[in-house]
């Protein structure tokens, strides 16, 4: 072969192989850019269309979802293609609440790869969206999140929203990350708060791709075809019923019928997954071990050298809170010396910072994930359900659970909302997935204690010092920050016009509260009231209401569909202590009213001792969640609750003797 046929010969190889590789790469693309809507995932949605141009009304709702359809797909590389298809129609007058469709993605390793987003108008023109435009958000507008850039969202403008349109937004997400590699996850919801006609969810994966499902609530089980070796489970719905929505009804997650799956066996198999990345973060750094020494330095006890680097961490006076989910993967941690220097971080890096803190003193710890909104299943695993981050520290029997993310919980505390959650403790040999204990109502409480004085002329002058324990504590930190970010005397006032009948009257004189960001300290604080006109005293008989804090205590609905769920345990305590003119006679006092049993109990007394009368009101309920089949006892407790705190003490004044 001479040197010119051999080089033509590896020439036209090497145009073959290019050939091959932009063949490949065009597939590659084409599978990544175009829309895949085959015969199985398809839908007939002419007869979707004209179905919803018949509906012009239904009860209360404002719209009706025409289609809800979501397609997942793994493909050999390990890739994870999500494609969303929703079309809606607008059946109330709109106010400029339905122009805009937010998309949240992490550019680091999702792509938004298409989006089709238009409004179909009452008389049947498509107009496209007038604007896409991606930009990163900020959490907290104190603070530059140079370490969390990667986070975007998308949002789309649909032009025309009005009564009678129909809106179409239909997008594809890419998801590649390599500690996911070949995971597919999910769950499809068979109901919504709107009604839906139509609801389609496919799974495509290789062909004998395990894939492990449940379903809750339902009985509906997704079918199976094989396709060009590939597997379809399809699970499909009509005319999904509406959930309809009630006061402390439990989660939504919990109550709408849903069928969720994985390509993880348990959550053992999770664990190996996420525990490498996680724990990549938890090393040894010098500036670390120095900051965690300088804390601790002169401290003896464990307990207390662990209560104060919670403290350090938790404090956004020293590292200030970024709100990012944390999510299906956003468990890549930064590294604690570079939070420390940037003195801010999400939960993850909160976490992890406390963690090496510890360590660096030679404190046992280990990273947990849970749910701050619903139960984790215990059956199927989940990663996109893990948005909340914990620290578990061993104790004798088990482990003191911490939420270094949350500003104005104090140590031994978490957020109301992990309660009664399970965890997934990370471990590399044992994980485990616990259940969080619910505090007590003894250490969910809230104690009011109140001084007054009543005038001749009807003015009431009263000092209550707030009490609270638990989720009051963290409850009333947050509502005193919206107070002092306002006016301290206007946000309080501002604050109570939801409480009393007679806000419009109250002037305040005095507030002393501590900064609720001191989580150091048990947040206890006074207020000082003045009442002009409280009550008539132009009348026979003088009638005060000595309930100052529950008079807006919900009446609940004769019907319940579902638990009621008040999360924790609670008691609330009410102590006042009230003068009253000494030329005043009382003239009656309410009886004792006692109610007591397993799941409730109720104390309301009053005293008169000389000039004053002693008022003491306790409402306990032992347990969180009373269900639907207890639900008219319930009803009928707190109406005789709400009966009995309408009850009045009666004075005779002088001239009407």
């Amino acid at each position: 072969m001479t040197f010119k046929k051999y080089l033509m010969k590896k020439i036209g190889i090497l145009v073959l192989l290019v050939i091959s590789l932009f063949l490949s790469c065009s597939e590659n693309k084409a599978v990544v850019e175009e829309f895949f809507d085959d015969p199985i995932t398809q839908v007939n949605m002419s007869e979707l269309l004209s179905r919803a141009r018949r509906i012009h009304d239904y009860g209360d709702k404002e719209m009706v979802i025409i289609l809800e359809k979501v397609v997942y797909r793994l493909r050999p590389n390990g890739r994870v293609i999500l494609q969303v298809h929703q079309v809606t129609k607008i059946l109330k007058d709109q106010k400029g609440g339905l122009g805009k469709s937010f998309i949240y993605f992490r550019s680091g390793y999702e792509q938004i790869t298409k989006i089709e987003a238009y409004t179909l108008t009452k008389d049947n023109k498509r107009i496209d969206a007038t604007e896409i435009t991606t930009s990163t958000p900020f959490y907290n507008q104190f603070i530059r999140l140079d370490l969390y850039r990667d986070i975007k969202v998308k949002t789309i403008s649909l032009p025309r929203v009005e009564k009678g349109s129909i809106l179409n937004l239909r997008y594809q997400l890419v998801i590649e990350h390599s500690d996911l590699s070949g995971v597919i996850e999910g769950e499809f919801f068979l109901a919504n708060r709107f009604p839906i006609l139509k609801q389609k969810g496919v799974i495509i994966v290789p062909k004998g791709k395990r894939i492990w499902f449940k379903g809750i609530k339902t009985s509906l089980k997704p079918r199976k075809i094989t396709r060009n070796q590939e597997d379809y489970y399809i699970i499909e719905k009509d005319n999904s019923p509406v959930i309809s929505e009630e006061p402390f009804q439990p989660p939504f997650q919990e109550i709408v019928p849903k069928i969720i799956f994985s390509s993880l066996k348990n959550w053992k198999e999770l664990n190996a997954k996420l525990y490498r990345t996680i724990v990549s973060g938890i090393r040894s750094e010098d500036a670390v071990r120095q900051k965690a020494l300088e804390l601790t330095h002169g401290l003896s006890s464990d307990e207390k050298k662990v209560e104060v680097l919670y403290n350090f961490v938790t404090s956004t006076r020293n590292i200030a809170n970024a709100t990012i989910p944390f999510g299906i993967g956003g468990y890549i941690p930064n590294s604690s010396a570079t939070i420390l220097k940037a003195r801010y971080a999400d939960s993850k890096d909160k976490a992890i910072l406390l963690v090496n803190l510890l360590r660096a003193i030679g404190l046992k710890s280990k990273i947990a994930l849970t749910n701050e909104s619903y139960n984790l299943d215990p059956d199927i695993p989940s990663v996109k359900a893990l948005n909340r981050i914990l620290v578990a520290v061993p104790t004798a029997k088990s482990y003191r659970l911490l939420d270094p993310h949350s500003a104005i919980v104090r140590y031994g505390h978490l957020p109301r909302s992990n309660y009664g959650k399970r965890v997934l403790i990370l471990d590399s040999k044992r994980p485990q997935l616990l259940k969080i204990a619910k505090l007590s109502s003894r250490k969910n409480q809230m104690l009011y204690e109140t001084r007054s004085t009543l005038s001749e002329k009807g003015v009431l002058k009263y000092t209550t010092k707030f009490k609270p324990k638990g989720s009051y504590e963290v409850s009333e930190r947050a509502n005193m920050i919206k107070i002092l970010l306002k006016d301290r005397f206007r946000g309080l006032v501002d604050n109570y016009r939801t409480v009393y009948e007679v806000s419009h009257k109250i002037k305040l004189i005095d507030l002393i509260s501590p900064n609720p960001f001191d989580i150091e300290k048990a947040f206890n604080y006074t207020v000082r009231f003045k009442v002009k006109d409280f009550i008539s005293v132009n009348a026979k008989v003088i009638e005060v209401q000595l309930e100052l804090h529950h008079r807006s205590l919900t009446a609940f609905p004769r019907i319940r569909h579902y638990d009621l769920d008040f999360t924790l345990p609670f008691k609330v305590i009410s102590k006042h202590r009230m003068e009253f003119p000494k030329s005043w006679i009382v003239k009656s006092l309410p009886k004792t009213v006692k109610i007591t049993s397993p799941m409730w109990n109720y104390l309301r007394e009053f005293e008169k001792h000389g000039h004053s009368i002693w008022y003491t009101r306790k409402l306990e309920l032992k347990k969180a969640r009373i269900r639907r089949k207890d639900y008219p006892e319930f009803k009928k407790f707190i109406d005789r609750v709400i009966q009995n705190d309408k009850m009045t003490v009666q004075f005779l004044p002088p001239d009407k003797n």
